[in-house]
């Protein structure tokens, strides 16, 4: 049986041999190329699976790291402006909470680091809310006081013009009536008094006021100072993940050689803010 088929396969013409033989290497090779179209069609679907993924990522990251800048911007002009504010309203503090939210959001989809940066940054802006609060209070009871004194102080100017115009009318009425002159004499001094004690009062309270917003602004600046360099470390780390070239050394120089300019236009303010109350003391 072995030497028929050998027989037979000997018997096969060289011709038919280099057919068969050509086939099976051109199967070959028609699988192995499938096999590495295959490989790297795979290849080619995972990495555009993953550039995609990338891209949604940075995408949302984008959206939430925008909303961050933005928002801190809106929560240091709020705390800025807190002594003007009315703390006793709900929407006293409503731009400090967008920050807070959007600052929520960021450590959701930041890596390891710029979360960490965040929450420090957060955690920041939380202390210097209530230290903010604590030193706009006294500011706004003083100025709550001059608007008191200065109510006070226009019901009497009323009272003022009523008892003059009295006054006018008798004189003019050619009716002369001593007693009853006399009684409104005696009302024009009172309330002419109390106009003169409340426009003092009020002068006082605005004083005190401004020397108070005068401290609030020295206390606030090293504050705001620090949270804008932490603000600065979170931007570079920002800059980061999104694979965009910054010289760091550089921004810090800059960030300082800003806050320098700004305490030095605070301090000729607050100078000039010294001085012309000085002089307004002295007349």
């Amino acid at each position: 049986m072995q030497m028929t088929i050998h027989a037979l396969l000997t018997g096969v013409p060289d011709v038919i041999w280099s057919g068969v033989i050509a086939s099976v290497l051109t199967l070959g090779g028609v699988l192995l190329a499938n096999r590495s179209s295959t490989t790297r069609l795979r290849i080619q679907l995972d990495h555009e699976s993953q550039e995609k993924a990338k891209q949604r990522r940075a995408e949302l990251r984008r959206d939430v790291y925008l909303a961050v800048a933005e928002e801190s911007v809106k929560a240091n002009a709020c705390l800025a402006a807190l002594p003007n504010a009315d703390l006793s309203k709900s929407d006293a503090i409503t731009p400090l909470e967008g920050f807070f939210s959007a600052a929520a959001k960021l450590q959701m989809v930041a890596n390891t680091e710029t979360a960490l940066q965040t929450s420090q940054l957060v955690s920041s802006y939380g202390q210097l809310l209530f230290r903010v609060m604590a030193l706009a209070r006294p500011i706004q009871r003083a100025k709550l006081s001059a608007q008191l004194s200065k109510q006070l102080y226009e019901e009497a100017q009323t009272e003022i013009k009523r008892i003059l115009a009295a006054m006018t009318a008798l004189n003019e009425s050619g009716s002369p009536d001593p007693e009853k002159f006399a009684r409104l004499g005696q009302s024009f001094d009172l309330y002419r008094g109390q106009a003169e004690r409340h426009a003092a009062e009020q002068n006082e309270a605005l004083d005190q006021a401004t020397s108070l917003h005068l401290q609030f602004l020295k206390e606030l600046l090293p504050s705001t100072k620090a949270i804008g360099m932490k603000t600065m470390i979170l931007m570079i780390e920002i800059r980061r993940e999104f694979d965009i070239e910054s010289d760091n050394l550089a921004m810090e120089n800059e960030m300082r050689t800003q806050w320098a300019r700004m305490e030095e236009s605070v301090d000729s303010l607050l100078r000039s803010i010294d001085e012309t109350s000085h002089r307004y003391t002295a007349k």
